[in-house]
Order: C-alpha cells, then sequence, then structure tokens
C-alpha cells in the first residue's frame, strides 16, 4: 500500500511548507483528508481507508465532543461509508433524476433557478463537460473559475414537504470530482458527520500579516487556529472588504509583497497598526497633515 503523505491534503501551499516536519495525530489527519478541497475524493477515500486500517479506536481521541458519544473512528467509518455508497448511487437510474449545473465560484448561485434535467448520470456529466468548454474557449473566460455539480434525485422519495432523497457531486474548476454527500430526506439536513468536528492546525501566519484571500483576528487558542474562524476578508477582484464567518483557514495564504494591487497599498498601513510596528494615532497624525499618501508610499516600499 503507498505511503500516505497527508500534506497532500493541506490546500494552503503556506500552511503546508510550516508543517512538512509536523507529527499530526491520527485525528488532525482525518480531519485534514475530510477538509481538503483540492484532492479528488476517490483519494480521500483511499487515505481514510488506511487510517482506519492502521489505528484502533483509542487512537483517535475527541476531548471537545460535547453530545458526540460515539468514537471518532467511528464517524469517519461511517462518513466513508457515506462517499463510497453516494458514489455507487450515480449509475444507479432507477426512479431516480439528475440535476446538472455549472456556476462560477464567485456565483455560486447564479444557475440555480434555471436547472437542467438528465434521465442519467452520464448525460448530466456530459452536459457539464459541454458547458466547461464554453469557458475555455472563450479567451476572455476561459481562466474563471468554476464549480460543476450534479444531484441525483430519488423520485416519489416519500413526504414531499421535507424535499427529495439527494445525492451531490461537486466538481472543481479542471472538472476533477471532489467531493460527494447526501441530504437527508428526514430532516432535510447534510448527512457529514465529520463536519461537526474540529482541530487546531498550526499556522505561520500572525495578527497583522496581509492573506490572500483573508485576513483575521490571532488565534485565541496556543495551538493554532481553528478549520473555521471569523474574519476581516478582503476580496482583491473586488477591492472591498467585509467580515464573515466560517472561513476555511485551512485555505489560507500569505500575500507576496507583489500580489498587493497598487490601489491597495493602505493594507501595508493597516497591517502594520495591527502587528504593534505602528501607532493608530500616528496615522491619524499624518491623516488630518493631508500626509497619508506619503506614509503609504513609504510603507510600499518597505
Amino acid at each position: 500500500m503507498d505511503e500516505l503523505n497527508i500534506l497532500d491534503f493541506i490546500d494552503s501551499e503556506d500552511i503546508r511548507e510550516y508543517n512538512k516536519d509536523t507529527l499530526f495525530s491520527p485525528t488532525q489527519k482525518a480531519l485534514l483528508i475530510g477538509h481538503s478541497k483540492k484532492q479528488t475524493i476517490e483519494k480521500k477515500i483511499k487515505a481514510m481507508d488506511r487510517l482506519l486500517l492502521e489505528y484502533l479506536d483509542w487512537d483517535f481521541p475527541y476531548i471537545d465532543a460535547d453530545d458526540k458519544k460515539q468514537s471518532f473512528r467511528k464517524v469517519i467509518t461511517e462518513e466513508v461509508k457515506e462517499w463510497k455508497e453516494v458514489l455507487e448511487k450515480r449509475y444507479d437510474n432507477r426512479e431516480a433524476v439528475y440535476i446538472s449545473r455549472l456556476s462560477e465560484v464567485e456565483f455560486l448561485s447564479s444557475d440555480e433557478g434555471n436547472p437542467r434535467f438528465f434521465s442519467n448520470y452520464a448525460k448530466a456529466y456530459e452536459s457539464l463537460v459541454i458547458a466547461k468548454k464554453r469557458y475555455l474557449d472563450d479567451l476572455d473566460l476561459k481562466d474563471v473559475q468554476t464549480l460543476g455539480e450534479i444531484i441525483r434525485i430519488t423520485v416519489d422519495a416519500g413526504n414531499a414537504s421535507y424535499g427529495c432523497d439527494e445525492r451531490h457531486y461537486l466538481f472543481d474548476t479542471d472538472m476533477r470530482l471532489i467531493d460527494v454527500y447526501r441530504k437527508c430526506h428526514e430532516d432535510n439536513c447534510l448527512v457529514n458527520g465529520m463536519d461537526a468536528y474540529r482541530c487546531y492546525i498550526p499556522v505561520p501566519f500572525k495578527a497583522g500579516d496581509i492573506v490572500f484571500p483573508y485576513d483575521w483576528e490571532e488565534p485565541k487558542n496556543k495551538y493554532g487556529i481553528s478549520m473555521y474562524a471569523s474574519l476581516d476578508t478582503y476580496y482583491a477582484k473586488e477591492k472591498l472588504f467585509e467580515i464573515t464567518d466560517d472561513t476555511l483557514v485551512l485555505e489560507l495564504s500569505k500575500c507576496k509583497h507583489d500580489e498587493l494591487p497598487e490601489d491597495q497599498r493602505i493594507l501595508k498601513v493597516i497591517s502594520a497598526v495591527r502587528k504593534g510596528e505602528l501607532d493608530f494615532y500616528t496615522v491619524l497624525n499624518r491623516m488630518s497633515f493631508h500626509e497619508l499618501d506619503d506614509m503609504v508610499t513609504w510603507f510600499y516600499k518597505k
């Protein structure tokens, strides 16, 4: 069996490099695998199967479990079982209809109002390929990041007021199948047990660093930053800030000097204030004398 390299499942290049010598616990490994957005679902299943083969129940401690009484190894086992079931179900066309849609990552709901229906998975996938080709053939659109989705809906699935029994298949911009999940019929929730669990991963960032796509507050836990956090978000393309919750820290990367747009040079000053390299009074003083541009220029050239 091939050796499991857990670094392959850390999506951020900066966080991956920072942890190249970190000895992750089986629990951390499982959560890193489950949260990866850059590995195919098949590779994630293979990695999870290896973890389950190598470790026993007591190798997967989870302290802050609240009402989660079952062992974390069982949670992983059920998750992998669900992934495999959804994958197998895609070719079962009995009493099912398929929806296919391709959306731009920045406008994920843009196509939800006009889904296309198909009688089987193969035809639904073919429609995604055709839609993606339109992007690749257009010079203005070929670099636009897309997310493809196929939904398998079981028809006549019990009480219609709770929606249909659905199985979802998600494709990244390179048309690789990266995630699958099932939506419960009973309570309209997602059958995805690992989503309820978190762990701490060492990261190379600190308060005041400028990162893409986000900048965030200093972590309270000494062991690292949680997989999700509430951050001050900067979207370079739209040139705006906004506050967001539940940001995936594992996708963050440091903003290099030459990546910062010139019209956003003020971020260098904000970074310096948050790092304690510059007091806010000085910034206000420069603003009152209309000298802020000079300060920004100086920081940008540092």
